[in-house]
């Protein structure tokens, strides 16, 4: 979970000008750049602050993220 937030932080980091390895920074810019998605990221830094042992739910949040941020990363190149 902490990987996907970091990646999120990484497709806006070069546009706000930082780095920052905590997370919830991260989370705070991917959200402005990205609010129609800030839901689903607030939702991986949560399970990245308090994992759960529900493993289908950390991959639905995976799966809902990754597909976005892979498009996203493609437009970047």
């Amino acid at each position: 979970m902490k990987r996907t937030v970091r990646i999120g932080f990484e497709l806006v980091m070069e546009k706000e000008q930082c780095f920052t390895l905590d997370l919830y920074p991260c989370y705070e810019m991917f959200s402005k750049h990205y609010p129609e998605k800030s839901k689903e990221m607030m939702e991986a830094l949560k399970l990245a602050v308090f994992p759960t042992a529900d493993m289908n739910h950390m991959w639905e949040v995976i799966h809902s993220l990754n597909d976005f941020l892979i498009l996203e990363a493609g437009k970047k190149n």
